[in-house]
């Protein structure tokens, strides 16, 4: 059996995946806030040099360590029933504001409570993109293109997040890391532009009133 050439492969991944306006709108919406939410500095991650040394100076740190990795796993199960209790859109954009606040507010509070306050805050609010993001491709897309959706979006998450402790110790371990919150609130600003209701949404939405389930056609895209 002979194999379809590669460019008409790419030529039936991109119609499958551009075929219907609103659906590939969701698609570009939750790839970005993914990039968004991978992109926010992980300070306080447990592979960094510094929080190694801070777990051997002091072992009681890893203990909140743990409490901040189980917290942020609870988000994402909230994140998803508020997703479908509030209205997904409400939840993103207002995710998408407070990560683009605290990653500036990094740029100016460093090494104090306000900084360590404004991380907890910033790493609640990527965990509530991520539910989002996931469960608005899976509800746009149908058979073999939501496969190839999810797939995009998993591999801007991935890559963001492959990219994120790079800029983060880009300037030395112990350097300054203005590049790391720079590009979180870039991206998260870009995010939220992308995100945000337009005009002609609030007409529909006027126009049409429906429930949020997750299967109902009016549900594909983000509201």
């Amino acid at each position: 059996m002979r194999r379809p050439p590669l460019p008409s492969v790419l030529r039936d991944l991109v119609f499958d995946l551009t075929a219907d306006p609103v659906a590939f709108r969701t698609l570009v919406v939750s790839s970005v806030s993914l990039v968004a939410a991978a992109l926010n500095p992980q300070v306080y991650a447990p592979g960094l040099a510094t929080v190694q040394a801070a777990v051997r100076a002091r072992p009681e740190v890893e203990t909140l360590l743990l409490i901040g990795l189980i917290v942020s796993a609870g988000l994402l199960f909230v994140g998803g029933v508020l997703g479908d209790t509030v209205g997904r859109r409400s939840i993103l954009t207002g995710a998408l504001a407070v990560l683009a606040a605290t990653a500036l507010s990094g740029l100016l509070f460093t090494g104090n409570p306000i900084f360590a306050a404004s991380r907890f805050v910033g790493g609640a609010a990527a965990s509530l993109v991520l539910p989002f993001a996931l469960a608005a491709i899976a509800t746009a897309y149908r058979g073999v293109p939501r496969a190839t959706a999810l797939g995009v979006a998993y591999a801007a998450y991935g890559g963001a997040t492959a990219l994120a402790p790079v800029l983060l110790t880009l300037l030395g371990p112990d350097g300054s890391r203005w590049p790391a919150f720079l590009a979180a609130a870039l991206a998260s600003v870009l995010a939220y532009w992308v995100a945000r209701p337009r005009a002609r949404d609030r007409r529909s939405v006027r126009h049409e009133r429906c429930e949020p389930q997750a299967l109902s056609p009016c549900a594909r895209a983000p509201r």
